[in-house]
Parts: C-alpha cells; structure tokens; sequence
C-alpha cells in the first residue's frame, strides 16, 4: 500500500522532568485531527493521554534513552507491529524523551540506519518552556537547547540563553504549537556546532557498533 510507504513523521519533545512535555504531547494530540501516537521514554508511564506505544518491559531500566541502540530497536518494532496490522498506523509519531537526555543522539539512530531513514521523517525537535523546575542538570539542558528546531511558551526567563546556543531556533506560543509541529521539519545546518558533532559523532559510533 501507498500509505505504508509513507514515513511517519517522528517528533521529539524533551526537556527536563517537570517541563510540561506530557503535557504538551497530550495538548497536541487533543487538537489534532490527525493520527498521532505518543510514546513516552520511561516504562510504566501514565501522563500521557489517548494511544499511547508502551516501552518494552526488557528495555534496561525501562529507559530508551539511556540504552544504546534501544530506541532504534523500539521504533524497528513498531514498524512491524504496523506492517503486520497489530498497531495502527499514526502520521505522526511524538516521543517523549528522559529529562536529561541528548535529542541528538537519538536521532542519530534513526538518520544513520539504513531502514528507520526511510521509513521515519524527522520532525521537529521542541521543547515546552513554561515549567522548567529550578533543579535541572545545566549541561543536559544546554544539550537540549542546542538541539531543539523550536521552543514552546514563555521564553523571557530563558532568551539569552537559547539566543546564546541556539539562536536558530524560533519560539511559538502555545496556541500555535500544533502549527509549528505539523510544518517543522529537523534542519541539523540550522542547530549549533556543538551539536552537529554530536550528531556526526554519534553516527559514527553507531555505523561501527553495525559493522
């Protein structure tokens, strides 16, 4: 089928624990008519609304993020759970990553694999601001920050830090969220030096990891 053949846009949102990014994807999915499927990093978690891909019980710690490898292998799967009719197929996929993981190591697994690059498009990397708590782990925010397309909320607190690492990346209130989701799409010669290496050295690790 055509449909199949579509790549399903995948879309990360991340910040610290206690940002609102469940809050958002639920924010999201409620004023969409399109199909969306979330999927949150930790197992067992319940804030998120609706269709919801559960991570594997085997996954170490029940966290993709800090599994090499591991979020490749759940997006791998739910392909064949599609391809086989045992899941619905969303147009849009948005996970939700740790509080303190890289976005751009794992995006990493997806651009460099010779099967997830085709059948996922990379969205948008997004990031909502409005209740970043106070005990976030500096460089696992500068990490998001650099790796984010767009931020969602009020940005007045946090402006001459994002202008300072990620001056590309634009900020949207949440009303226009939805908006800027669906249009988004991953522009890694937009996103900062520092996280372009990361990005070509994580491939790096993962093509010898294949080999």
């Amino acid at each position: 089928m055509i449909e199949s053949l579509t790549p399903i846009v995948l879309t990360l949102i991340t910040g610290p624990v206690g940002s609102g990014k469940s809050r958002l994807i639920n924010a999201l999915r409620a004023g969409s008519s399109m199909a969306m499927l979330g999927m949150a990093n930790e197992a067992g978690k319940t804030a998120l609304q609706g269709a919801v891909m559960n991570v594997p019980a085997h996954i170490a710690d029940g966290c993709l993020c800090c599994r090499s490898g591991a979020f490749a292998g759940v997006l791998e799967q739910l392909m064949r759970d599609i391809d086989n009719a045992r899941q619905a197929r969303p147009e849009h996929l948005l996970f939700e990553t740790s509080g303190t993981a890289d976005p751009i190591l794992l995006l990493s697994e997806v651009i460099r694999h010779p099967y997830l690059s085709r059948r996922y498009q990379i969205g948008a990397v997004a990031m909502p601001l409005a209740h970043l708590p106070p005990e976030h782990t500096p460089q696992d925010l500068v990490r998001q920050i650099e790796a984010c397309s767009f931020f969602v909320g009020e940005s007045a607190p946090w402006q001459k830090i994002i202008d300072r690492l990620n001056p590309n990346a634009s900020i949207v209130a949440a009303a226009d969220a939805q908006a800027a989701i669906l249009e988004a799409r991953f522009d890694i010669a937009r996103r900062s030096d520092a996280a372009r290496r990361r990005l070509y050295a994580g491939s790096r690790s993962q093509l010898a990891r294949n080999l």
